[in-house]
């Protein structure tokens, strides 16, 4: 005769209803336990609940008694002394890091969104150098609009944002996606879309078969090929204030290095010719101290009469 065997009285799988709180805050999530593993026949029921690495548990403790009387509860004791804390505080130089080429502070404002393809009304080609910039500015229909030139200055600027202001949906194309004519089209929220230069030599060359080129030719250029073709191009996004200040100070390091460099050639060249004993006393100089060195002893003779009075000093001595 088979006996069936015993169900247990509990079953481990319940959903407890959310417990109720005195303060009223938001409820807690309602807890389910079907989530747990099952235990295999084979395995042996040790403890009701498992570790989190999926083993069977030991039992905890060893007293059937809740609170055994050996064991006094106390409540936490308070600090004797408040903790301090740390409050962020505001970089004094956060607001404006460096200044641009024509004296404008970089400053944490939230810049523009840009404007969709559909709301430009007006297309800039921009020819940009280091002491000038060219642009030519051409409608819809591709005739020419505005045609002129500004010094890459504060005032020229000013003029720029002055000729430009009669077309609020301007967008521009730039021969570049970076450098300082790029940072100021961003600063004054214009629509900006960068030109590759293999792209742009194939758009002067559609204006132009024979190979000409002039500032005048490539800013037309550009602002005719976005006319036509920038409905597919992308927009350059304006980058962060923070991270604009970190790649303004990095081409000031490489600006410096350059700098640097050409006077230690320099140096180096002039001390080939009139002081090779120096140069090849020293092998790199990046260092000041070579540079001390050449201040302090500048030609033969003095380095030579400071080599003749410390030996008569040590062969008398």
């Amino acid at each position: 005769m088979r006996v069936a065997p015993l169900l247990p009285d509990t079953v481990s799988k319940v959903i407890h209803p959310p417990a109720r709180r005195a303060l009223r805050t938001s409820p807690q999530p309602v807890v389910n336990n079907f989530a747990a593993p099952e235990i295999k026949p084979s395995e042996k029921v040790l403890r009701l609940r498992h570790s989190g690495h999926g083993r069977i548990a030991l039992g905890g403790t060893r007293s059937s008694v809740s609170h055994p009387k050996r064991i006094q509860l106390s409540s936490p004791a308070c600090p004797a002394a408040s903790v301090s804390t740390s409050e962020r505080t505001t970089a004094r130089e956060a607001s404006g890091i460096r200044s641009t080429h024509d004296g404008a502070t970089m400053h944490n404002r939230k810049a523009n969104r840009m404007k969709n393809w559909k709301d430009l009304t007006h297309y800039a080609g921009f020819d940009w150098a280091k002491d000038h910039h060219a642009v030519v500015v051409v409608n819809g229909e591709g005739c020419i609009m505005a045609d002129f030139e500004f010094a890459h200055s504060l005032e020229g600027w000013k003029s720029f944002v002055e000729k430009t202001s009669a077309w609020p949906n301007l967008a521009v194309a730039i021969e570049t996606s970076q450098g300082a004519a790029v940072d100021q089209l961003l600063q004054r929220d214009y629509t900006v879309f960068p030109v590759h230069p293999i792209a742009a030599q194939s758009y002067r060359e559609r204006k132009a078969p024979s190979g000409t080129k002039t500032d005048h030719l490539d800013a037309w250029s550009l602002s005719d090929a976005l006319r036509m073709d920038g409905q597919g191009w992308k927009v350059l996004q304006p980058m962060d204030p923070m991270t604009q200040q970190l790649r303004l100070l990095c081409r000031d390091e490489v600006s410096l290095i350059e700098q640097r460099t050409a006077l230690v050639n320099q140096l180096q060249q002039a001390l080939a010719e009139y002081y090779p004993a120096a140069l090849e006393a020293f092998e790199d100089w990046t260092d000041a101290f070579t540079w001390e060195f050449v201040l302090a002893f500048p030609t033969p003779q003095v380095l030579d009469l400071l080599f003749n009075s410390c030996s008569s000093v040590s062969i008398s001595g």
